[in-house]
């Protein structure tokens, strides 16, 4: 049993320990300390004598990971925090989907990260609950109804969660009709990516299915500090130098951010309003696509990577540029580590090239052969690579405010169709720091969604909408064989917008 386990079987026991010159004293009731806990506080007393030690160096808690440091401090503190916020129609026991969910919490303990104002993260063990509150609005006709479900949205969208305060979750309920009710989820992108989301969704729908029947014991997740600690020691093998070396070579010449054309004047006050645009290919469309990735002996995320990168480079982006892509990072620390819960990402830095000479199998085989070596130097967070840039040629170049995301083809067995496990989704949107556009490609129902989340008022009007129609035809045209071949793709014809914009301040 590790140091940690005996930690939260402290707390459980409804005991406390703490540093007693060179040894330990536990305090609490002495008939909670039976022969086999003290046995298992013996084994462990080494370990907890250090990390003691450490708290009274450092504070209670444990180290962030890069990805989760970047998004706590963004340097801007009127900048969008990470969230991501759903609408659900269906109609539940409220009370069975309060305990499913803290069923779902209790499991895993990356969803009980708390973060303080020292820059650690601290995992809550008890009264770590999101209490589902109700709106009744039976008595209301549909026209008020929309009314305030409209005012519900605008609030929640954009709300930002205290990050001091564990669960980094908010859950309502809207009660329309005695069979019609809205479930209102909103999560921090501290304490859980994009694959998570969707075991998040699919954990508690199984909680809530499975209420009241009798069932085996839930198998041990992994402790998200041990995670943490993994990653820490991982910095210090052969792979991790290696990639630093590589990246640090790399700086210099990286290609800057898109230069998408920008609004010009200033922009409005107060934090920054995402929306969100999609685009899709229905079943069979994408099954064609993935045959062609197939075919060219390609990934179907690349694919669709260089199919981003293109459609960008058509609306103003140049030919050569850098996106932040957030990739899983799930080392073999634990028979579970595929199924956690939590933020177990990293950010990774990709330069396209869009080379209008090239038909489009030969510039996406050209990606993909840069991405394959970009990922075998992963053990160097892409969120380090920045702070370097900065460092070297100030913060603005490190600015990498374009994302690219994908949750097809991962490990974990579920994917978007999660999110509708509840029922049909009406309304979702997604914000990031010191993000301006991310695109998030998820499969859903065997269909393919693209969700691209971006700040309107950065850009001029019309543009994010013609952008994402021309990737959606840009997608539609790749599962056709013959368009692999081309040098120029058709898309939609430039709307004639403005010219490239400066970044604002």
């Amino acid at each position: 049993m590790s140091y940690r386990e005996v930690l939260r079987e402290i707390e459980h026991r409804g005991l406390s320990v703490e540093l007693f010159g060179p040894d330990l004293w536990v305090q609490g009731d002495r008939t909670c300390m039976d022969p086999e806990f003290v046995a298992r506080l013996r084994a462990a007393k080494p370990d907890l004598i250090h990390h003691l030690r450490q708290v009274e160096l450092h504070g209670p808690g444990f180290p962030l990971t890069p990805l989760q440091h970047a998004r706590l401090r963004t340097g801007d503190p009127g900048a969008a925090g990470g969230h991501v916020y759903h609408e659900i129609e269906g109609c539940w026991d409220v009370d069975r989907l309060q305990e499913a969910l803290a069923a779902v919490v209790d499991a895993h303990s990356g969803l009980r990260s708390r973060f303080s104002a020292t820059g650690r993260q601290i995992t809550e063990i008890r009264g770590c609950r999101t209490r589902i509150s109700r709106l009744d609005l039976r008595a209301h006709g549909t026209r008020e109804q929309t009314r305030i479900r409209g005012e519900l949205r605008e609030e929640r969208v954009h709300r930002t969660l205290p990050v001091d305060r564990a669960p980094l979750l908010a859950v309502e309920v809207t009660v329309l009709a005695d069979d019609r009710m809205v479930l209102h989820v909103s999560h921090d992108g501290l304490v859980m990516d994009g694959a998570s989301m969707f075991l998040f969704f699919r954990a508690w729908w199984q909680e809530y299915a499975q209420h009241g029947r009798t069932r085996t014991a839930p198998p041990e997740e992994l402790l998200y500090e041990e995670y943490v600690a993994a990653l820490e020691e991982a910095c210090e093998r052969a792979p991790a130098r290696r990639a630093r070396e590589y990246w640090l070579a790399r700086i210099d010449g990286l290609a800057p951010a898109p230069r998408l054309p920008l609004r010009a004047g200033p922009l409005p006050a107060g934090p920054p309003r995402f929306s969100q645009r999609r685009a899709r290919l229905d079943r069979e469309a994408w099954a064609a696509l993935k045959e062609r990735a197939a075919d060219a002996g390609l990934t179907v995320t690349v694919v669709l990577l260089a199919a981003y990168a293109q459609t960008l480079a058509r609306w103003g982006a140049g030919a050569r540029f850098t996106l932040g892509a957030t990739v899983p990072h799930r080392p073999p620390v634990h028979p579970r580590i595929r199924h956690a819960i939590g933020q177990y990402s990293d950010l990774l830095l990709v330069e396209a090239e869009v080379d209008r000479s090239l038909t489009f199998a030969e510039r996406a085989r050209l990606l993909h052969a840069r991405l394959r070596e970009d990922l075998a130097h992963r053990d160097h967070s892409g969120v380090l690579v920045l702070r370097e840039l900065a460092r070297r040629a100030g913060a603005p170049a490190a600015l990498m405010p374009y994302a690219f995301c994908s949750a097809v083809e991962q490990d974990g067995g579920a994917d978007g169709s999660a999110l509708e496990l509840f029922g049909p989704e009406v309304h979702t949107v997604s914000q990031s720091p010191q993000t301006w556009l991310t695109a998030f490609a998820m499969e859903q129902h065997g269909a393919l969604v693209v969700q691209l989340d971006g700040i309107d008022a950065l850009f001029p009007e019309g543009l994010l909408d013609a952008l994402a129609l021309g990737y959606q035809a840009l997608l539609r045209e790749l599962t056709d064989r013959l368009a692999w071949q081309r040098t120029l793709l058709s898309e939609l014809p430039d709307p004639g917008l403005p010219g490239h914009g400066t970044r604002p301040s």
